[in-house]
């Protein structure tokens, strides 16, 4: 393989993993002003392929946001049905 080629596949290669991080974040940052801001109430589910769908993005994004979220006790992921919106607690609204 020449030096180009490797360097051409090396930065698009960048490029998707900018992006896919951008897209997280993107997702994650949506999810996380919904509910902080009450637009999803408690008990709420939200699955992948609709959230993905609403924003117009892929699910990995969406999946890897509802993990941060969860790590943050905003939501409970549940296998296979996506996730359940948790009571925003006075700390987590800051």
């Amino acid at each position: 393989m020449s030096q180009v080629k490797l360097t051409e596949d090396l930065a698009s290669s960048i490029i998707s993993l900018e992006r896919a991080s951008s897209l997280k974040e993107q997702a994650y940052k949506q999810m996380k002003s919904l509910l902080l801001r009450g637009k999803l109430p408690h008990g709420t589910v939200a699955s992948v392929p609709l959230v993905a769908k609403s924003l117009g993005i892929s699910r990995t994004p969406v999946r890897e946001a509802f993990l941060d979220l969860e790590k943050e006790g905003l939501i409970k992921i549940l296998p296979k049905k996506g996730a359940v919106t948790n009571p925003a607690s006075p700390e987590t609204k800051r």
